[in-house]
């Protein structure tokens, strides 16, 4: 087998077929348009392959991509894959020593990015000794990407086993020690059939994903992709109305993105109304959907648009989903629904203070419906371990007689009577009240929906024993609003508080998930104060000083 099988298949039936439309941005302006069909795409792969085997690359090494996405991009990242080599992925806005330590970890043979990364070999031991291309051209030390494609002698496919790794995504790591996610050939396919099931394409379908990877999928079914006319590095700063056109152009039928990118599209939207006719699904992830973005997304987008919500991972891809018209009939103040599990995909909540280290452990710990623990999950998509990181493996994969793994989300949650998937939050961000561990997500839904807060995040206070209280608002911290959140707090029972308005920083991938690690760095160095310090005995604000 080859993951590339279909994708080359499908060029070679359908040359004409656009299959990349890509702006290449610089900031939020566009500076060009790349449109390549199936049939040149294929080209492309063809004299990259040629290429690599002439610059005396084979079967298994490993090649560090990191290029903004365009048609180079996919075109080498096919070409390894066909190739049987291996192409590793590093988000180059992760801090240095996390990219110094992903390197050290993926063993590459290789580097192809863009001169901005490539100048730090010279502080980058890691990379001085690898042979290195750069996008833009020849530069000091590094060869031109281009001079690793030569001849179009036709896509040749080299038969992998389903074991072999394919493609290899590193994930920031809190430690300094990032986890390398090993796609092999079979998990590659697999995840693109389950992704299929769950989100079914039509003939002509134009898809525009703000997840890069997701194009690799979108080959596989023969669609055309359109990449959104916005800087990828930060989604959440999109210009809604360049998308809302885009869309228009393009004919654009499928649109997902994470909820920071989609709430610009859709608060784009409602100033525009009806200029999307093309537009049938929208698909969020990579982070909860609050309750004001639900109510903005039915308004947004009616009718016959549909929108979906995908819970997932990149070691598990799709785990749960459901119609935003579903979830919002479905209601409870202890966490976010997610939707219904994915088919092919078993999981288990179990409880969070028993050890998991056997199959048997895991059928032991399982909790009820309705009760709240840890989520595993398992299946032919889901990821078996980690690339040489055996230490990842003993702490996040379980083996099963079958030959599947569980893997440990790291997520909290319960199932309804239902069938229905809820989220609770994470377990490294539970909060400790008297002595018990207490999730986050139920209390920051219920903050959000305070009258005035645009968005809430609680973490252990570093500086007092007390719970920090953090708050985006549209209103000063006084009054009604001040009120109401001691009012929460005598609902919660969760002592004392130190409460801070301020802005809460995001995830650098999404821009949608607070970044708790930042946000307590941040008060860690004093950079904040309390405005408001309420005791737990008594309920009434103090004010700072």
């Amino acid at each position: 087998m080859n993951f590339c099988e279909p994708i080359v298949a499908h060029a070679r039936a359908h040359p004409e077929q656009v299959a990349l439309v890509i702006p290449r941005m610089e900031g939020q302006r566009i500076l060009s348009e790349e449109t390549v069909t199936y049939g040149q795409l294929l080209s492309h792969v063809a004299r990259f392959q040629d290429g690599l085997k002439q610059a005396g690359f084979g079967n298994g090494d490993r090649v560090l991509v990191v290029l903004r996405p365009g048609v180079a991009l996919y075109a080498l990242t096919l070409a390894l894959l066909a190739s049987a080599m291996v192409p590793v992925f590093v988000d180059s806005g992760m801090p240095r020593r996390v990219i110094r330590a992903a390197i050290r970890a993926a063993n590459v043979k290789a580097v192809v990015s863009h001169r901005k990364l490539l100048r730090l070999a010279w502080l980058l031991p890691e990379l001085r000794r690898l042979p290195r291309f750069a996008e833009e051209g020849r530069t000091l030390g590094c060869r031109a990407l281009d001079s690793l494609k030569r001849r179009d002698e036709g896509v040749r496919l080299v038969s992998c086993q389903k074991d072999d790794k394919g493609l290899i995504t590193f994930t920031s790591g809190s430690t300094g020690n990032p986890k390398g996610a090993n796609r092999t050939h079979g998990s590659l396919v697999a995840q693109h059939r389950a992704i299929r099931r769950h989100w079914p394409d039509q003939p002509g379908d134009v898809d525009m994903p703000c997840f890069p990877v997701l194009v690799l999928h979108n080959l596989s079914c023969g669609m055309t992709t359109v990449m959104p006319r916005t800087d990828l590095a930060t989604p959440g700063d999109v210009q809604g109305g360049a998308i809302i056109e885009q869309i228009k152009q393009q004919g654009v039928t499928r649109l997902s993105g994470a909820p920071a990118f989609i709430r610009r599209v859709a608060e784009a939207a409602m100033e525009r109304p009806g200029q999307m006719a093309s537009l049938r699904e929208v698909v969020i992830g990579g982070a909860t959907v609050s309750p004001s973005l639900q109510q903005l997304l039915t308004t947004a987008f009616p009718d016959p648009i549909r929108v979906r919500i995908v819970y997932g991972s990149t070691e598990a891809e799709p785990i749960a989903d459901g119609t935003l018209a579903e979830l919002a009939r479905v209601d409870d103040p202890r966490g976010y629904p997610v939707g219904h599990i994915a088919e092919g995909c078993e999981l288990a909540v179990v409880a969070t203070d028993r050890p998991l280290d056997t199959e048997q452990a895991v059928d032991a710990a399982r909790l009820e419906a309705g009760s709240c623990g840890e989520i595993l999950v398992r299946g032919d998509h889901v990821l078996q371990g980690y690339v040489d990181n055996p230490a990842a493996d003993r702490e996040n994969k379980i083996p099963c007689a079958s030959g599947l793994v569980w893997h440990r989300t790291g997520d909290t949650g319960f199932v309804d009577e239902q069938g229905c998937l809820w989220l609770c939050g994470r377990l490294k961000d539970r909060l400790t009240v008297n002595g018990n561990p207490v999730d986050v997500l139920p209390l920051e839904k219920a903050l959000d929906q305070l009258d005035g807060v645009e968005r809430a995040a609680l973490v252990q206070d570093p500086h007092r024993p007390a719970i920090a209280v953090c708050l985006q608002t549209r209103r000063p911290l006084d009054g009604p609003l001040l009120d109401q959140i001691v009012r929460w707090q005598q609902q919660q029972q969760l002592g004392a508080l130190a409460v801070y308005p301020l802005t809460i920083p995001v995830d650098r991938r999404h821009n949608s998930k607070i970044d708790r690690a930042g946000l307590v760095s941040q008060l860690q160095a004093g950079k904040h104060k309390p405005s408001r310090l309420i005791s737990a005995s008594r309920p009434e604000d103090h004010r700072h000083g």
